[in-house]
């Protein structure tokens, strides 16, 4: 169902406020019948979660429902509005995965977007984009843009002057950036475009005292793909047909890893708890930690890459579980014949090549995985099989400027582009599947880590 939803250009509604309930009951009352719903308890039934993995709470049941209707096991969701006596009635239909026929798309609302059905465009030859904020304190940002700009013929300029903000005819903020005590423009055009920037996922983004007031930005930029330009850290793209090959065994893979698996992690803050899972995966397996949280040191330049290349895996576990976050910890490894091992919950939804990685969750216990990935280093048909993706994807892990391309070109589109604006940004950020970012989280104060087992990664 959620294939077929994206392609055609929606995914599945998932309600999560009362707003959202209130206004689906009024598009539903117009047209009666089922509607389907991004939900399922396939995964531990009983317990109803949104395909983005957060628990289903404001959805009004009818009696008797959720059931296992005619002794099938019912997965999915649907909503079914009827008028009985006049009155209007919702209630959770549900079907079978196995009987599933067809579906019909219901596009819900952003609760966190004002829209307007206006089509806005700038008419002008070229484009300013200024960039009022820094980049992780940095201003190298600017340099990188300008460098990306150039190879499109998009008309687009990027500056980090302040004093043009006048002039500006798009205005970017880096989010973590912005919150550093740094203080907004005096100076708003009414045609400008205020576009927040954010490329940490929501535990790693903290405010020390700025208040963005509501109503301040047009379009969100980030790695999630409900943003309006999406800027994923990499992306796998399916080659055309004639250009599709098959990589054989007699490709030097397997004989130029003459180590078994590395792991770089910089930033020791663990809301993922991934120091606890490669403690336990240790103990089967021996894994070299690179980076500020390991015990080796491995340079920001092409050495640190040739230093990681001896191994057969790589460890790829994310600092936190939210939505759409994969960063170069995965990515990278591909360019560099490695496997990487991920750990993945099964509502996290990657646009990755197929067999291309391997998943500690897909195990029942660390010790299995452990066990798999010693007979996959031993073994070099088992190993090369991960890497027959080759020949029919490609990865573009050119970086995160590449996507300010889009940016433009979106902005320049002859089509023009709805007038909309960002309610809250925090509201925005805060939508998400993982922890929040806390004082108390970060530094651990009066807080406790509960151990993860395996059959809790799986909601």
């Amino acid at each position: 169902m959620k294939e077929d939803c994206r392609s055609q250009g929606g995914r599945l509604a998932e309600v999560h406020s009362q707003d959202v309930a209130r206004w689906l009951m009024r598009q539903a009352s117009q047209r009666l019948g089922d509607w389907w719903l991004g939900a399922t308890d396939m995964y531990n039934e009983g317990t109803w979660r949104w395909t983005s993995g957060s628990l289903v709470r404001h959805f009004n049941w009818a009696g008797g429902e959720p059931n296992n209707g005619a002794g099938t096991n019912q997965d999915c969701l649907s909503c079914c509005i009827q008028r009985k006596g006049g009155i209007m009635m919702i209630f959770g239909a549900l079907i079978s995965v196995n009987t599933f026929v067809r579906e019909q798309m219901l596009r819900a609302p952003c609760p966190h977007l004002k829209r307007s059905t206006t089509l806005y465009s700038l008419e002008k030859q070229n484009i300013k984009i200024l960039l009022w904020t820094e980049f992780f304190g940095k201003m190298g940002w600017e340099n990188n843009v300008r460098n990306e700009l150039k190879k499109c013929n998009c008309s687009c300029m990027v500056t980090g002057d302040k004093k043009q903000i006048e002039s500006a005819d798009v205005v970017i903020f880096h989010l973590l950036d912005l919150w550093f005590f740094k203080s907004l423009p005096h100076y708003r055009a009414e045609h400008q475009l205020w576009v927040i920037f954010v490329v940490e996922p929501p535990p790693h983004i903290f405010s020390l005292g700025l208040v963005v007031p509501n109503m301040s930005f047009n379009w969100t930029m980030s790695y999630r793909k409900d943003s309006d330009i999406v800027v994923p850290y990499g992306e796998s793209i399916d080659l055309a047909e004639s250009l599709k090959s098959n990589l054989t065994s007699n490709t030097p893979i397997f004989e130029k890893k003459t180590k078994l698996i590395a792991s770089v992690i910089s930033n020791c803050y663990d809301d993922a708890r991934r120091h606890n899972e490669i403690k336990e995966l240790q103990k089967i397996v021996s894994i070299d930690q690179y980076g500020e949280c390991g015990y080796s040191s491995c340079p920001y330049n092409d050495t640190c890459v040739q230093i990681l290349s001896q191994y057969k895996f790589k460890i790829a576990f994310e600092n936190s579980h939210c939505r759409d976050y994969v960063s170069e910890k995965f990515w990278g490894p591909l360019n560099t014949n490695s496997i990487p091992i991920v750990a993945w919950r099964r509502n996290q939804l990657i646009s990755a090549p197929p067999n291309s990685y391997i998943n500690v969750y897909d195990f029942k216990t660390m010790k299995e995985a452990g066990e798999y990935l010693i007979k996959v280093s031993t073994n070099k048909t088992l190993y090369h099989s991960y890497f027959k993706w080759k020949g029919k994807f490609r990865i573009n892990y050119s970086g995160l400027w590449t996507y300010f391309r889009s940016l433009c070109e979106k902005v320049k589109s002859p089509k023009g582009f709805q007038s909309k604006v960002l309610k809250n940004v925090w509201d925005w950020v805060q939508d998400d599947t993982c922890a929040m970012w806390s004082v108390g989280i970060q530094y651990k104060i009066g807080t406790s880590k509960t151990r993860l087992v395996l059959r809790d990664r799986l909601v």
